[in-house]
C-alpha cells in the first residue's frame, strides 16, 4: 500500500516538475519572441533610414550639379545677347536661343528687378516682389557679382517642375533669368518617392512599415493596405507622446491591435515599424514543446550513458592490461635504442682512445702518429655525425623542427657539397658525375642546411657502397608541380654498387638499420643517416623512392616541391672544384670571447696558424672592457660564445651594436648551440656568422673568410 502510494506520488511530482518546465518554456520564449521582433523592427528602421538618406543625398548631389549647369547656361545666353550684333529680339528669336541651349524659358530683368524683356510676354511686368518664388531672388540687387540658380519649385503661372538660374549681364544693364524642366531630377525623384522605397524593404511575414510626417504626423506611405483611421490616430497619439519626451525611439507593446511598435525620428519623417504579436509567438507552444520532449530526451540520454559508463568500467581491467603490455613494448623500445646508442657511441669512442694510447707511445714515430691522429680524427666525425643525427631526430619526433626557407641557387648547391664527395670518390676511383644540364628553374626558395644534408647523406652512401672503380650518377631534373609558383625537383642517384636485399628494403628508413653481410662490413655508419634524410625529406612536403638489387646496385629518387623565385638563370654543368687555401687572415686582430679554456686554446692555435692576431677575453663583461680601452675598430672580427656565465653572447652582442651603431665589425657566434633555429637567433641580435662546435677547421676557416669578405 505504502509503495503504492509512493509511486503515485512521485508520478505527481514528475508531471508538476514538466508543467513547471513547460509553463517557463513558454514564458520564455515569449519574452525571447519579444526581444527579437523589437530588434528586428529597429534593424528594419536601420535599413530604412540607410536608403533614405542614400537618395537625399543623390538628389541633393543631382541638384547641385544641375545648379551649376543652369548657371553656365545663364551665362551663355548672358553671352549671345550682350555680344550679339542685335541690339533688340523678339519673344520668338529669345526662343530660338532658348532651343539652341535647350532652355526652357529666357527672361529679361532690368536693374530694378523687373521682367522686361523674354520669351513669354505675359511675365512681363513681373518683379521681385511679386510672391515668393521671385522673391528668391532679390539679393541679386545688391550684389552684382552674384549669380543664382532656386531648387525645383513649381512655375506659379502653369504649375510645371521648374529651375531658374539667374545672372547679371555684363555690362550691368540688367539680369538674365533662365528656367529649365529638370526632367532627369524630376524623374529621379519620382523613383525615390516614399512610398516606392518601402515597397523595396525586406518586410518579413507580421511586420509592417508606416511613414509620417514628422511636422504635421500625416500619413505619408504605408505597407499595411488595411489601416484604418482609428490605428493611425493611435499611432499619432505614441509619435506626440514621444515628441513630448523628446526622445527618438520607443519600444510599445499590445498597441492597436497587439503589435510590438518602435517609433523613430529621422530627417522628414517619423518611422514606426509594427511586428504582429500573435504573429511572433504563433509557435510558442510548439516550441516550448519541443524543448521540453528535448529535456526528456537528455534526461533519457544521461540515464543510457550511466549505465553504458558501468558496463564500460566492467572493461577498466583489460584495458588496464592492455596499458600495461603497451608500456612493456615502450621500455623494450627504449632497451633495443640505449643498447644500439651505447654499441654505436662506444665503437668511435674506442677508436679515439685507443688511437691516442698508441700515439702516446709511439710518439717517436711520425708516421704512426700521423696515422692514429688521422683515424682519431675520422672517428670523432663519426661520432659527432651520430649525435647530430639522434638530436635532430629527436627534435622531429617532437615536431620542434621548422623549416628555415631562403634563396637557393640549385648550382651553388651541388657546387658547394661536391669537392669533399668528389674527394672520397677518387680515393676509390669511382667515376661520380652530376647532371643539371636539364634545369629549368635554378632560383628556388628552401631549407638550404637540410637540403644539403639529404643530398650529402644519399650520394655519400652511394660512393660509400659502390666498389673501387664503380660510378655514381647523380642527375637533377624539373617537372610540372599543380601549386602555381611551384616547382618539383627530382634528384636521382644512382650506383652500380652492392646494392640491398628486397626485405632490408622494407626496413631501410628506421632508425639504426644496417644490413649484415659480408659487402658491407666495412663500410661503417650509425644507421640513422637515411632516417634523418627520409625525415628531412618528408618535413619538406617531399618523398624519397628507392629501387635496388642485390649485386647490381641502387637507385634513389628523391622529389621535392620547392617555390620558385622570379629571376632565373640558366644552369651549367657542374666541375670539380679544389680549396685553395687564401690568406684572408693574415695579419687580422680577432678577439676570442670564450670561456672554456680547452675551447679558447684550440681556436687561437688554428687562427694564429693561419697569420692572426688573437687577443682573449673569457666573458661578455671582460669582452666590452677590453674593446671600450681599445675602440671597436681595433678588432678586425669578433668570434662569441653564446652560453658564458654573467653576460651572455647575445647580449654582449646586442651591447655592442647598441654601443656602436656605426661600427659594423663583424662577429661570428662560436657555440654548441647547433640547430637552424640558433643560427637565426644569432642572426636576429646582431652577429654576421654562426660556427657550431665542436671546432672543425675548415668550417671555422670558411665561415670567418666569408664573413670577412662581406
Amino acid at each position: 500500500m505504502n509503495k503504492e502510494k509512493n509511486f503515485r506520488t512521485l508520478n505527481v511530482a514528475v508531471i508538476i516538475f514538466f508543467v513547471l518546465i513547460f509553463a517557463s518554456a513558454v514564458l520564455f520564449q515569449i519574452r525571447t519572441n519579444h526581444n527579437t521582433a523589437i530588434a528586428t523592427s529597429k534593424a528594419m528602421i536601420v535599413q530604412l533610414e540607410d536608403v533614405i538618406t542614400t537618395n537625399e543625398n543623390n538628389i541633393e548631389s543631382l541638384m547641385n550639379t544641375l545648379k551649376e549647369e543652369y548657371i553656365v547656361r545663364a551665362k551663355a545666353v548672358e553671352y549671345i545677347i550682350v555680344n550679339g550684333a542685335r541690339t533688340k529680339y523678339t519673344p520668338e528669336e529669345y526662343g530660338e536661343i532658348a532651343e539652341l541651349l535647350n532652355i526652357d524659358e529666357i527672361h529679361i530683368f532690368d536693374t530694378s528687378g523687373e521682367i522686361v524683356d523674354g520669351t513669354n510676354p505675359e511675365y512681363y511686368g513681373y518683379n521681385f516682389d511679386s510672391g515668393t518664388q521671385m522673391g528668391y531672388f532679390k539679393p541679386m540687387l545688391k550684389d552684382h557679382s552674384l549669380s543664382m540658380c532656386q531648387d525645383v519649385t513649381p512655375n506659379t503661372a502653369e504649375g510645371r517642375q521648374m529651375m531658374y538660374a539667374i545672372t547679371w549681364m555684363s555690362n550691368g544693364k540688367g539680369m538674365i533669368q533662365v528656367g529649365i524642366t529638370p526632367e532627369h531630377l524630376i524623374a529621379e525623384m519620382r523613383n525615390q518617392n516614399i512610398s516606392d522605397v518601402i515597397k523595396g524593404m525586406p518586410v518579413v511575414n507580421g511586420m509592417d512599415i508606416y511613414v509620417f510626417d514628422r511636422v504635421d504626423h500625416s500619413l505619408e506611405a504605408s505597407t499595411d493596405k488595411d489601416i484604418d483611421d482609428d490605428a493611425i490616430a493611435k499611432f499619432v497619439s505614441e509619435i506626440d507622446r514621444l515628441d513630448q519626451k523628446q526622445k527618438g525611439s520607443s519600444t510599445v507593446d499590445a498597441v492597436g491591435h497587439n503589435d510590438y511598435m518602435t517609433i523613430d525620428n529621422f530627417s522628414k519623417y517619423c518611422i514606426v515599424v509594427t511586428v504582429d504579436a500573435a504573429a511572433a509567438n504563433k509557435n510558442v507552444v510548439i516550441n516550448s514543446l519541443l524543448l521540453v520532449m528535448g529535456l526528456v530526451a537528455a534526461f533519457i540520454m544521461i540515464t543510457i550513458v550511466i549505465r553504458k559508463s558501468v558496463r564500460d568500467l566492467t572493461k577498466s581491467r583489460g584495458e588496464l592490461q592492455t596499458a600495461l603490455e603497451s608500456a612493456q613494448k615502450a621500455n623494450v623500445a627504449k632497451t633495443v635504442f640505449l643498447n644500439n646508442m651505447s654499441h654505436d657511441i662506444r665503437t668511435p669512442l674506442n677508436a679515439i682512445t685507443g688511437f691516442t694510447d698508441i700515439a702516446i707511445n709511439n710518439i717517436d714515430s711520425k708516421d704512426k702518429v700521423l696515422d692514429c691522429l688521422e683515424k682519431t680524427k675520422k672517428s670523432g666525425k663519426i661520432l659527432l655525425e651520430l649525435i647530430n643525427d639522434i638530436l635532430e631526430m629527436s627534435r622531429i619526433e617532437s615536431e620542434n623542427s621548422q623549416l628555415n626557407e631562403s634563396s637557393v641557387e640549385m648550382r651553388d648547391v651541388f657546387d658547394e657539397i661536391s669537392p669533399p664527395l668528389y674527394e672520397l670518390a677518387d680515393k676509390k676511383e669511382i667515376d661520380l658525375t652530376f647532371d643539371i644540364s636539364s634545369l629549368k628553374d635554378s632560383r628556388v626558395y628552401a631549407d638550404r642546411t637540410r637540403l644539403d644534408r639529404v643530398l650529402i647523406n644519399v650520394i655519400n652512401n652511394a660512393v660509400k657502397y659502390t666498389n673501387n672503380g664503380g660510378c655514381v650518377r647523380v642527375q637533377l631534373s624539373q617537372v610540372e608541380n599543380e601549386r602555381d609558383g611551384f616547382g618539383s625537383y627530382c634528384f636521382v642517384i644512382e650506383d652500380n654498387g652492392i646494392g640491398m636485399s628486397e626485405e632490408f628494403q622494407k626496413h631501410l628508413f628506421e632508425r639504426f638499420s644496417r644490413e649484415n653481410c659480408s659487402d658491407t662490413a666495412g663500410a661503417g655508419g650509425t644507421g640513422l643517416g637515411l632516417a634523418v634524410t627520409k625525415a628531412f625529406v618528408d618535413l619538406m612536403g617531399g618523398r624519397i623512392d628507392v629501387q635496388s638489387r642485390q649485386n647490381e646496385g641502387s637507385r634513389f629518387t628523391i622529389t621535392i616541391p620547392f617555390r620558385l623565385q622570379e629571376v632565373n638563370e640558366s644552369s651549367e654543368g657542374i666541375t670539380k672544384k679544389i680549396n685553395e687555401a687564401d690568406d684572408i687572415l693574415k695579419g687580422k686582430r680577432i678577439l676570442l670571447v670564450e670561456d672554456n679554456e680547452l675551447n679558447r686554446e684550440i681556436a687561437g692555435e688554428i687562427l694564429t696558424v693561419e697569420g692572426a692576431e688573437i687577443e682573449e677575453a673569457v666573458d661578455g663583461t671582460e669582452a666590452l672592457n677590453k674593446i671600450e680601452s681599445k675602440n671597436i675598430e681595433y678588432y678586425d672580427l669578433i668570434l662569441m660564445d653564446i652560453r658564458m656565465p654573467g653576460m651572455n653572447g647575445y647580449e654582449t652582442t646586442r651591447e655592442l651594436r647598441r654601443r656602436y651603431p656605426e661600427c659594423r665589425v663583424p662577429i661570428v657566434a662560436l657555440s654548441a648551440n647547433a640547430f637552424e633555429e640558433d643560427r637565426k637567433l644569432s642572426h636576429e641580435c646582431g652577429m654576421d656568422g654562426h660556427i657550431s662546435k665542436p671546432i672543425i677547421i675548415d668550417q671555422l676557416k670558411a665561415e670567418i673568410s666569408k664573413v670577412l669578405r662581406r
